[in-house]
Order: C-alpha cells, then structure tokens, then sequence
C-alpha cells in the first residue's frame, strides 16, 4: 500500500508496529516535559501548567531543538490527530484531569443536607430500621448523582463534537495555507474555544432554568422519603416549611455553582489537552512526513508502509549502536555521555530564559540532563558517591585513549553522523578544564557560583550514567540522540 503525507493517521492508528513506536516516542516527551515541570517547582515553587506553549518551548529548547521543521508540514500537507493518540496525551504525567476542588464530594454533601433539611420533625407512621433508611438514602443520592449527570451531558454525542471539530480544523489549516501570523493563529485558538463551549453546552443550561430543574427533583425525591418513612407533612407550620425552602433553595445554588465550575473545568481541560496534543502530534507527524518525501525521492513509484517500518527500525537499531561523537575528552564514552549532557544544559538554560531566568545554573540542572538521558529519577546519594569517587580517584576513572570496561563500547574509526554537542571544540588540558571551557560557553548568564564544582560534578554525573544499571542498548540510544550535533 502507498502511503502519503495525508494518510499518516491512518496509518499509524491501523498498524500495530507504527502505534507502538509513536507510544513509545510520546512517552518520552511527555515524562521530559512532565520533568522540566517539576523542576520549576522544585527549584522556584513556580506551578507552570503544562499548556501548548509550555510543551512547545520544552520540545524545541531542551528534548529536539528543530522547530524550523514544523512550520512546513503544513504547506504540503493537513494532519488531523487521531482520537487514539489525544488519549494517550490525557494519560501523559501532568496532563491528567486533576479539578481544583473535588465537586462531587462537595455536591454530595450539599445533596446530604437537602435530605436533612427534608426530615420532618413530625411523627413517621412506618416502622423503618436505621439500616433500612441508609440503603433508602444511599439509593436516593445515587439517583441524585445520574440525575446530576444527565442534566451536564452535553446536547451532542463525543463523536457529533469530534467531528465538528476536525472541521473547524481542517478549514483553519487551509486558511493558514494562505494566511500567517500570529494573529491568525490567535483568532483560530479563541475559535476553537468557543465552538467547543457552544457544542458542549448541557441539554439544560446554567441558570434559573436549571435549578428550577433541580428543585423539581429534589421535590419529588422529599415525597418519595416521605412516604417511605410514612410522614405527613401538613403537620408543619408555614414557618418551618418557609424556612426549609429557604435553606433548600440556598443549598441547591450552591451545587448549581459547583456544577457550572466543574463544566467550565473540563472544558478549560478538553481545549488544553487538544492543543497540547497537536503539538506533540506535529513532531511525531513532521518525522514521518519527512519520511515519506526522503523515500519518494529514491523510489519514483512511492512509499509503502514498509518502506517507513524498515526505516524506523534501522534508524532506531542504528542510533543503538557504537558511534563517535564530535571530540570534546579523549575517552569516547566519556565524550559521548558530556556531549548530550551538555547538550541538555544548553536547551535548559534556554528554557529557564523562558521561564525562570532567577534560577542559577548549577548541580541541579546537571542531575535534570542526566534523569532525562537516563529516563529515571537519578538520586542525591548516587550522584554525590560518585562524585566523592571522582574527586578521590579521577585518574582510575577517565583514561586517555581506550575504552573502560563494563560500559558502552563505541568503534575506534569515527562514522560520518554528526554525533555530538557542537560547542567551543577540543580543549587541550585535562577533563576537568575541558568541561570548565564548555559550561563557561553555555553559561551566557554567569550564573555558576563555582565552576571548579560544578565541573566536577559533572565528571562525576558522566560516571553515574556510565555504570547507571539498565540495557546499554537502550542507554546507548539515548546517549547518541541527545548527542547529536543541534
């Protein structure tokens, strides 16, 4: 089967290979933004959410700084993203639906005082036991809460607001075909915001409409508790009863405005996860499309879906396997593992000019770059253990020339990939002047507050990923790709 730029959702959503391999790359960007989120917090209590813009600037600064290349998809070709990857962006860390308030503890409790309120002081004529009446109450609330329910779902079906939506974005990419700027952009977002709004609009609106609504259902739910428990409510006053439907009235705005909050919410939470979602489907869409056009240019009669499988998984096994990075210190594995580290530092820096520009560059920042190399919390102790090592052993750790065993072993010939961080270049000295050259380059700020530390911390940092315990395969892949020249 041919495959075109036009077809790739369909084709990633019907090929099991083709899913897998966009998981797993969603994965990976999701847990790098999830963890410069967290850095935020961590190191200036700043709570940033994780919004296009947030997810945008991560990707292009710190995970594959290439944004140039996903400006053009779009002039030879319209991607919708496909409802099976818009999931999986929902489950992404940080991307969850985490509502400020629990509103439907707090509408439960609410709906529990209307049903006090309902109790009259009169005598029930019907004998019920106490475990009679919970599992009555408890059958009312839940009937409550369906009913609660019912009156949020909106007029149309997930499916009538899906469809309605790719249109709107189908038409919007064609208009930006011919039209750009960021105004442009600007109107279509609030578009999008207000056709979702209009096609999520409850059956019965917020408003007095509604709690007439809702009081008509509480009535009829007092009437059933009250022939239950076999009371007469002409036996009240018209002051217990007026004050009742005053303190009933009171309770059920109150879960009315709890009911709207919560409504606005999950609208606030669908338009940001769709917007999110685009931009982790641009990458994913770009590399693709690129491949497509690289494989057209060699075979005139088209890719296949093959041809994009057999490329992805050569390039992957390739990207797995022993290379040299441009030379920075003598050892290559050492040499490898500081070009990506250094590489993150530089796409970190430039994301904290975005975000946190007060936040210094130091010890943190480094343990940052080596947790996204390795894909796992790397902690205090380890890292400071092997510093301490570094510090008291450098010349058993990085040998000139050769590789240490027990790591990744790389050729001796270097290849032709431009592997590497693409800094100031070779240094004469030793390792730890080397380093010192390199982070005084990426430093535009002159924030370090020691370099000698921080240098050997570093030298420290490349021991730890080095003997890190995981599959060298895996750890090899990870190292060349953000090792790659930027």
């Amino acid at each position: 089967m041919i495959i075109r730029s036009h077809d790739i959702s369909k084709f990633i959503e019907k090929d099991s290979f083709m899913r897998s391999w966009v998981e797993m790359r969603l994965r990976d960007m999701c847990r790098i933004v999830y963890q410069m989120k967290d850095y935020l917090y961590k190191e200036k209590e700043i709570d940033e959410e994780i919004d296009d813009r947030f997810a945008s600037i991560v990707l292009d600064k710190v995970y594959q700084p290439c944004s140039y290349m996903y400006s053009l998809i779009s002039k030879d070709t319209v991607v919708t993203v496909p409802k099976s990857f818009l999931r999986m962006v929902r489950g992404c860390p940080g991307t969850e639906f985490n509502p400020e308030e629990n509103y439907d503890k707090k509408i439960k409790e609410l709906r529990e005082q209307i049903i006090q309120l309902d109790e009259s002081p009169s005598n029930p004529t019907e004998d019920r036991s106490m475990t009679e009446i919970r599992e009555f109450d408890t059958k009312q609330r839940e009937d409550w809460t369906k009913f609660i329910r019912q009156l949020d779902m909106p007029k149309l079906s997930d499916e009538e607001i899906q469809e309605a939506i790719e249109g709107l974005e189908m038409e919007q990419a064609e208009e930006r075909l011919s039209k750009r700027g960021k105004a442009v952009l600007k109107r279509q977002k609030m578009e999008r915001k207000r056709l979702l709004e209009q096609l999520r609009q409850p059956d019965v609106p917020n408003g007095p409409e509604r709690i007439k609504v809702m009081e008509k259902f509480s009535q009829q739910q007092k009437e059933q508790k009250d022939r239950f428990l076999g009371i007469d409510r002409t036996r009240e006053t018209s002051q217990r009863r007026a004050e009742v439907t005053q303190q009933k009235k009171i309770l059920t705005m109150q879960i009315s405005q709890l009911s709207s909050q919560k409504q606005k919410e999950i609208t606030h939470y669908d338009i940001q996860t769709r917007d999110v979602s685009k931009v982790y489907w641009s990458r994913i869409a770009v590399m693709i499309h690129f491949l497509i056009q690289h494989i057209n240019n060699i075979k005139k009669e088209g890719t296949t879906a093959y041809d994009v499988k057999l490329v992805i998984a050569q390039v992957e096994m390739l990207n797995s396997q022993q290379t040299t990075c441009v030379h920075i210190l003598d050892n290559k594995q050492d040499n490898c593992i500081a070009s990506a580290l250094l590489n993150l530092l530089t796409g970190i820096e430039a994301f904290k000019h975005e975000y946190a520009e007060d936040i210094p560059f130091g010890k943190a920042d480094v343990k940052l770059a080596a947790s996204i190399i390795l894909n796992k919390d790397l902690s205090d102790t380890r890292v400071e253990q092997e510093e301490e090592e570094e510090e008291e052993k450098p010349e058993t750790v990085f040998v000139s020339g050769g590789d240490d065993s027990g790591g990744i072993d790389y050729d001796d010939e270097p290849n032709d990939a431009n592997f590497g961080f693409n800094g100031t270049g070779p240094h004469p000295g030793s390792n730890l002047e080397i380093v010192k050259g390199e982070l005084r380059a990426i430093d535009s700020r002159n924030s370090i507050k020691d370099l000698d530390e921080l240098a050997e911390f570093i030298l420290g940092v490349i021991t730890t990923i080095k003997t890190f315990p995981m599959s060298n395969k895996i750890k090899t892949n990870r190292i060349n790709f953000f090792a790659t020249v930027r």
